[in-house]
């Protein structure tokens, strides 16, 4: 995707920042607005787009934006009914960030033709494994989806690494073993909502797969000896080396830090200053910053995380949402006795976990597709707070 956009910057300032983000969204509903910002953003990247493609690009571009709010913001819904309508949502903010961009040349009717071989998704359940393990989300050989992550930037072969090789199943036991590997799990997907990361232990009683990860002191440390030491000493002396110390927290179990965690050298729990984390080296040349070179997330819900990519690929948070709402949406639609089972019987545990994941989407995946469709810095505060401005 391109990532230039008319200004350097957007500032949402409201006392109510889902609703200012929305408003800026429902401003490219309009196809003389989207069209501008088509061609702004095309301008800024230095692209040449035929008039007939801004025109077809800026149509999908507020009509998807259109839709998407026509789901997402209906007030308050019973839990299933949110389910349903946030997926559709999810899936026309997909659409509205693929219009956006100048550099493909994807339009109403190509969002058309990738629909018609399906949403790109497919689901299977495992009927010898307890829910929700036994729930899996695999990605199919055509459709939407795997378009999607093609418009995120993945090449085509990494989508196909994703893919489940094995198209046609009529069960569980269709699936090779050598193939389980393109199977995510319903708890693997919750698992992954950094928003919902202490919640999902509680009820799970199982670690997440999203790690808080922050900058050590120890570099710092190491920054004012290497500035003594070469005559450079300076009141924020520059970093030379050629890798970071990255802190986690000490509560998270060895064994799944190892097999789930960023991927860190030399990791160990080490006292700096009084505090004991998990720290490890993330290599990367001298010179550079460090999250320049391990992909982190961050929300308004959420503070800064890495989470353990899907499928070795997904790293992008948003095909993640639309994943999990998929087979939320699945059991929601298609599957009474199991849904019956999480709304008020032996699974009701998770009926609280899924409600408030849809309360982490309505107001973080808008500003996720805000974003991504600026194409450029995005600063989202309230009047009078510290990062307001004066």
């Amino acid at each position: 995707m391109t990532d230039a956009s008319p200004t350097n910057r957007l500032l949402i300032l409201s006392e109510n920042p889902i609703d200012g983000i929305w408003t800026q969204l429902s401003v490219w509903q309009s196809q003389q607005a989207a069209k501008r910002h088509i061609e702004a953003r095309a301008q800024a990247a230095e692209l040449l787009m035929d008039a007939d493609l801004i025109e077809a690009k800026s149509a999908a571009l507020s009509y998807c934006l259109r839709t998407a709010q026509e789901y997402l913001r209906k007030g308050e819904e019973p839990l299933t009914s949110r389910i349903v309508s946030r997926y559709y949502g999810c899936l026309w903010l997909a659409s509205a960030i693929l219009a956006s961009d100048p550099a493909n040349d994807i339009t109403l009717e190509r969002l058309e033709r990738f629909t018609k071989f399906g949403h790109g998704l497919g689901n299977i359940v495992n009927e010898n494994e307890n829910f929700p393990d036994n729930e899996y989300t695999y990605i199919k050989s055509s459709g939407f989806f795997p378009q999607f992550l093609k418009g995120l930037g993945l090449t085509p072969e990494q989508v196909r690494a994703t893919q489940l090789p094995t198209q046609r199943l009529g069960g569980f036991e269709d699936v090779p073993k050598s193939e389980f590997h393109f199977l995510v799990s319903l708890s693997e997907l919750l698992a992954r909502i950094p928003e919902l990361h202490d919640l999902y232990e509680y009820v799970t009683g199982r670690p997440a797969l999203s790690f808080a990860v922050h900058y050590s002191s120890i570099n710092q440390s190491e920054n004012f000896k290497d500035a003594e030491k070469n005559n450079t000493l300076s009141a924020a002396p520059a970093r030379t080396r050629d890798y970071s110390w990255i802190s986690m927290p000490e509560e998270i179990p060895k064994d799944h830090l190892l097999n789930n965690g960023p991927p860190l050298e030399e990791l160990e729990i080490r006292e700096f200053a009084g505090h004991r984390n998990w720290t490890g080296k993330l290599s990367h040349p001298a010179g550079e910053y460090w999250y320049d070179h391990l992909q982190t997330y961050k929300s308004a819900m959420s503070q800064t995380c890495w989470v353990r990519p899907a499928l070795g690929e997904i790293k992008d948070a948003l095909p993640l949402h639309l994943m999990l709402l998929y087979q939320l949406s699945i059991l929601a639609r298609y599957r009474p006795a199991v849904w019956r089972e999480i709304l008020q019987g032996s699974w009701d545990q998770y009926s609280a976990l899924i409600d408030a994941y849809t309360r982490v989407f309505d107001r973080v995946v808008p500003e996720m597709a805000l974003r991504s469709i600026f194409a450029n810095r995005v600063h989202v505060t309230t009047p009078g707070s510290m990062f307001a401005p004066i």
